[in-house]
């Protein structure tokens, strides 16, 4: 039986919310137990590990989750797709993996990140058990958030219990890797009540073992996901390699700042998508009109929440990473302005032209923008001043062109109308940029910078809600609704 999508939202709300919370207090330790330097380090392999992680776990998860929630009706469709993509997942990661080891043994055998390197290809085990696809599917998210939040809460007491001091960095990763396996391992177990596929079953052929029916549309995929790495990825190898892994860490502390405050919007695209697959290829007019609330709702708080990052970015730094990592300030000012037009590039590239099955034009347009990063970043190299705030802003520059690729192409080859540029949108930008005398007041009554950065995000809040309710915004009305029956208003 499906789950509402208003359920659904709290659950998977409720898992973001922990994921906002988590890094809010372990990641600040971090950050004051290891140095910049330290923190640049495990960055920069991480970011190598992502390069071939892409390959080993193709488009799987994608693609699984697009097909199930289609199927999700015919059983044995549901196993034959679940049997064929965990197959083709332990042979590719089993590839990458050997490629990996043997490229980190050449290139870092004698550096200190070697070990580093080699702890972080324990990810390639735990991706071969990455099927979670399968219970998103299915809508199962209350088992999705209870799991992740007892096993990532057994991470962050494992962090303040062993994590002590800069040399312990790889107990630090360590742990993250063993967080992810039993993430994974579980999500594996419980998945097979949706499918009896068992690995160690002499009757595959009941599974309709069919490699060479999965694998083009994988590696299109594939080519989709690839396409990533001309992004934010590749800014923080070429900060690693032109200008050392303290440029590294700077422009990290931004990225994962906007990326705990992205976690929160996630809720609504990842708890809609399988609904909006099901939709699309069952009730259109109904994938229409989801699709379209959806966009209402996210401008309408992508907006406030971008322009927030970007007015508190040094207040955020502060309390966050501590003043060791003030050079982040910038980078996280621009990472503010990216995050709005995440928000919105997600649900043209994924609940939009992904479910329409448009995966290659969606990889040619990430591809083309990609280049465009690449080239713009080589320039800055090449005339010295290629910095973290010059990086992400080539990035933004390159995202914003795909966005603008790929609402062309919604609007004169799908049909579809997206706008973005309304009355509403417009409306929340002008209340959004009143948080500047708001926040400019906190800071003249208020010297404690902890103090400062709660009452201000609090009073913006507030200030925001207040306005939109009583203009009656629409959409707010009937998020209020579903939380608030007893308010209800026409």
């Amino acid at each position: 039986m499906l789950h509402s999508i208003f359920k659904n939202s709290l659950y998977k709300g409720a898992l973001n919310f922990f994921n906002l919370v988590l890094p809010l207090l372990v990641t600040p330790y971090l950050y004051r137990i290891l140095s910049p330097e330290t923190i640049g380090q495990v960055e920069y392999s991480t970011s190598i590990f992502g390069y071939f992680s892409l390959f080993g776990v193709l488009g799987i998860y994608n693609y699984g989750l697009r097909e199930v929630s289609k199927n999700r009706d015919r059983q044995e469709k549901v196993k034959s797709i679940y049997a064929n993509l965990f197959l083709i997942g332990c042979l590719s990661n089993f590839i990458v993996a050997c490629i990996y080891l043997l490229f980190i043994r050449l290139s870092f055998y004698s550096s200190p990140m070697y070990l580093l390197l080699l702890i972080t290809s324990l990810n390639f085990i735990s991706n071969i058990f990455y099927t979670e696809w399968i219970n998103e599917a299915f809508e199962d998210f209350k088992f999705i958030a209870i799991k992740t939040i007892i096993i990532r809460s057994l991470y962050a007491i494992g962090i303040l219990l062993f994590v002590k001091e800069p040399d312990d960095v790889w107990i630090y990763l360590l742990l993250l890797v063993l967080s992810n396996f039993l993430n994974y391992i579980v999500g594996f177990i419980y998945a097979r009540r949706y499918t009896d596929f068992s690995l160690f079953s002499l009757k595959w052929s009941r599974c309709n073992i069919n490699f060479m029916l999965y694998l083009p549309p994988l590696l299109f995929i594939l080519l989709l996901n690839n396409s990533s790495v001309f992004y934010t990825l590749l800014d923080r190898l070429m900060l690693g390699t032109y200008c050392g892994a303290d440029s590294v860490a700077f422009y990290s502390v931004g990225q994962k700042i906007m990326e705990i405050t992205r976690s929160l919007l996630l809720t609504l695209t990842f708890v809609t998508l399988p609904r909006l697959s099901y939709y699309l290829n069952n009730q259109y007019d109904l994938y229409l009109l989801n699709l379209n609330k959806l966009i209402h709702i996210v401008l309408m708080l992508a907006i406030p929440m971008g322009i927030g990052l970007m007015l508190l970015s040094h207040s955020i730094v502060l309390v966050f990473a501590g003043s060791q990592y003030s050079e982040a300030v910038w980078p996280l000012c621009i990472f503010g302005f990216r995050f709005i037009t995440l928000m919105v590039e997600n649900i043209t590239a994924q609940q939009t032209m992904f479910l329409h099955g448009k995966e290659k034009i969606i990889a040619l347009c990430n591809a083309m923008w990609g280049v465009c990063n690449l080239l713009l970043n080589y320039l800055f190299v090449k005339i010295g001043v290629f910095t973290p705030s010059t990086a992400i802003a080539t990035t933004l520059f390159a995202e914003l062109g795909l966005l603008t690729t790929e609402l062309w192409y919604i609007k004169t080859r799908l049909n579809i109308r997206i706008v973005l540029f309304t009355k509403d949108s417009g409306i929340y930008f002008l209340l959004s940029l009143c948080f500047v005398p708001i926040i400019a007041g906190f800071k003249l009554c208020i010297m404690n910078g902890v103090v400062f950065f709660v009452l201000s995000i609090l009073a913006c809040v507030m200030f925001y809600i207040l306005i939109l309710y009583l203009l009656k915004n629409k959409v707010l009305i009937e998020v209020l609704n579903h939380f608030v029956p007893s308010m209800k208003m026409k």
